[in-house]
């Protein structure tokens, strides 16, 4: 199976001229995360939307995907985050983080997949940890997305590219079952009982330090880390986020907890 697409172009070479009074503070270009941005308005931006702004300054990027990066907190504005309709005032402090580009084409590699079971619709796997699911930017080969594609004949289409079959996600250290669709139909009836959360998932986790109580229910507004942005904190104006716990077994400065999720924020385990 292969997948491509044209356009690859990059943010940088995209951004429209600054004006004469505006400065580009910090700009870097990470691989997995996306090309950090951090410039200062200038003086002739007054009350201008923010999202409007950004589409002038990113040609390549329509308003409604810029909108959607602002609402996921991937823009602050003067250190905070801001929404969409955010009023820019001369001399604003604008901080963001550009999505990566897509890969080019998607290679079967013959990786060793752990199947715990298969039938015409579906493949359940028992995820290894250290293994990335789908290829991202500094991650084109050696994930288990290039592996299914070796070793299924078919695989659903999904809704993003180089995604086939990924109905949801592990993260790249995390071990568990990761159920794969191999017909439209059967991703589009598993996404919808993610997205509906009739599906029972449940985690183990070891953790520093043993909790006073054997069992309790953590609920704290998790956002994106305000100095180590790839990374999720708790902060007040954070989105929420519900967690239970029970003590499975309790060691000498450590304990094994069973987990379950009542959202599904990103990090939320570790945070």
């Amino acid at each position: 199976m292969d997948q491509s697409r044209q356009d690859d172009v990059r943010p940088d070479e995209e951004m429209q001229a600054l004006d004469a009074d505006e400065q580009i503070v910090e700009q870097e270009d990470d691989e997995v995360v996306g090309e950090r941005l951090r410039f200062r308005v200038g003086t002739n931006i007054r009350f201008r939307r923010l999202d409007k702004y950004l589409c002038g300054r990113f040609s390549h990027f329509s308003r409604s995907r810029l909108q959607k990066l602002i609402k996921e907190q991937g823009v602050n504005v003067n250190g905070r985050p801001a929404k969409p309709s955010h009023k820019l005032c001369p001399h604003d402090e604008i901080d963001l983080i550009l999505p990566p580009r897509e890969i080019r084409e998607l290679t079967p590699e013959p990786i060793p997949l752990d199947v715990l079971y298969e039938d015409d619709a579906i493949i359940v796997i028992n995820k290894q940890a250290d293994l990335i699911v789908h290829p991202a930017r500094g991650y084109k080969n050696g994930t288990l997305v290039n592996g299914l594609v070796y070793y299924a004949n078919q695989l659903s289409r999904g809704s993003e590219e180089f995604r086939p079959g990924i109905v949801h996600r592990l993260d790249k250290n995390t071990t568990g079952v990761l159920i794969v669709a191999k017909t439209d139909h059967a991703h589009w009836k598993l996404a919808r009982q993610f997205a509906d959360r009739t599906v029972a998932k449940t985690y183990l986790a070891v953790v520093h330090g043993v909790p006073d109580l054997r069992a309790d229910r953590i609920a704290s507004p998790i956002g994106i880390h305000p100095r180590v942005r790839e990374k999720c904190a708790v902060r007040y104006d954070g989105k929420p986020a519900v967690t239970t716990y029970q003590v499975v077994e309790a060691f000498r400065g450590y304990a094994l907890l069973q987990l379950a999720l009542e959202t599904g924020r990103t990090h939320q385990i570790r945070v």
